[in-house]
This record gives structure tokens, sequence and C-alpha cells, in this order.
């Protein structure tokens, strides 16, 4: 499984919100399964490097992407550029438009 750190920055953010769960995760919690995931033998950490950050600005002006985009295409970049060619999702159509990925809709 490869994971770049903001998944793991947008996953501590989602958990802990006492407004999208009943019952959400301390900080402490969030940060100790991200430390588990980033850290487990199954996982291989991706960088944003600089071939990334010119694929990011290129599909934002390709695709025409706006604010709203910026994280997503960063991340899809920095996937590719590590030569991840599957991607699981449950907001798969944010990365459907790059044309690089096969997707796991979850």
């Amino acid at each position: 499984m490869a994971i770049a750190p903001q998944v793991l920055a947008e996953f501590s953010h989602v958990v802990t919100d006492s407004r999208r769960f009943e019952r959400p995760l301390s900080m402490a919690d969030a940060v100790e399964l991200c430390e588990l995931w980033w850290n487990s033998e199954e996982c291989r950490p991706i960088a944003t490097d600089q071939e990334a950050c010119q694929l990011f600005l290129s599909w934002m002006h390709e695709f025409g992407l706006g604010r709203k985009r910026l994280q997503d295409t960063m991340l899809a970049a920095s996937y590719h550029c590590a030569g991840v060619t599957r991607l699981a999702s449950t907001d798969w159509r944010d990365f459907e438009r790059y044309g690089v990925f096969t997707l796991e809709r979850l």
C-alpha cells in the first residue's frame, strides 16, 4: 500500500471531527493509527518531489482546475510519479479525470 503524508493529515482531520462522528477519535488515537500505517511493513511512503510538482502544475492548467482540486491534484501527481497505478477511494471521481489510474470505488 502506498500512502502520502497529506492522506494521513486529512484522515486525522476527518476522524477527530465531532460534527462528522458521534464518537470521533481523539487526536492522539488518530495520530497513533497514522504512525501504525506509515511505519508498517506493507506501507510504501510517497513523497511529493520536483517531478510531481511539475505534473501538478501541468494538470491544473490542462484540466482548468480551481482551488477545490488543489490537494487531490497534488496527491494524484505524487502517486503517479511514484509509479502508483491503482487507487482505492471514496472520492474516485476526483482521480478519474487524469486517466492514469485504475480506480477501486469504495
